[in-house]
């Protein structure tokens, strides 16, 4: 519950001062000893030497590539450990593989309802729904898992439900190249699918205008 407390608090932390949350969540923890609470609930009894010790080597981190943040993929390391991770995320696979494994997972997964919910947010926002857009707090949580403003504008312009979670499903799981190449695909999609509205209005009022003059 701790924890939950502190991650909530960096997001809002992080949402007022344009900071990253990878950043502000470990000054947070640390400053609020959640590190001493965790090895108390390991069954460590750590005097005073041992817990300045403890708190000067060891740090909060994340389970994540390139900067990424979530709730889940929080790790307690050491500093050392977690700076090397930083370059090499093999530390992960090496000591902590499931765990590792389960990070990325959830990442997929708090990805593709972050972009929902930042794309939901961005059209009510464009239909001038003041009540219904939320807070920044919702990106800078989609920002943490690695949602950009390319895949928000993406999600937010499917048509259907069914689309939203399709695509947001599917960018959470592309990288790269792939990735580069799937948004491609979908702005083509987008495109033909505007055309040919396009092409129905302008049809629709040719009808209507030989009408008026049939009547005429």
């Amino acid at each position: 519950l701790e924890t939950d407390e502190i991650w909530d608090d960096s997001l809002k932390e992080a949402a007022r001062t344009g900071t990253h949350v990878k950043d502000v969540f470990p000054r947070l923890a640390i400053a609020r000893k959640l590190h001493l609470m965790v090895a108390a609930e390991a069954g460590y009894d750590l005097d005073e030497t041992q817990a300045a010790a403890f708190t000067e080597y060891y740090g909060f981190g994340f389970m994540l590539k390139k900067g990424l943040a979530s709730r889940a993929s929080i790790v307690l390391a050491l500093n050392v450990v977690l700076e090397t991770a930083n370059i090499e995320s093999h530390v992960w696979t090496a000591f902590a593989r499931d765990e590792y494994r389960l990070a990325n997972e959830n990442q997929q997964y708090t990805f593709k309802v972050a972009a929902i919910r930042a794309a939901r947010k961005l059209r009510w926002e464009r239909e001038g729904d003041s009540l219904g857009g939320g807070d920044v707090v919702t990106y800078v949580a989609a920002r943490a898992v690695g949602v950009t403003d390319e895949d928000i504008a993406l999600v937010a312009e499917q048509e259907c439900d069914e689309r939203v979670a399709e695509v947001a499903e599917t960018l959470a799981s592309l990288k790269g190249a792939a990735k580069a190449k799937y948004v491609k695909e979908v702005r083509a999609l987008l495109d033909k699918a505007k055309e040919e509205m396009a092409m129905d209005a302008e049809e629709n009022a040719s009808s209507s205008d030989s009408d008026s003059d049939s009547d005429s």
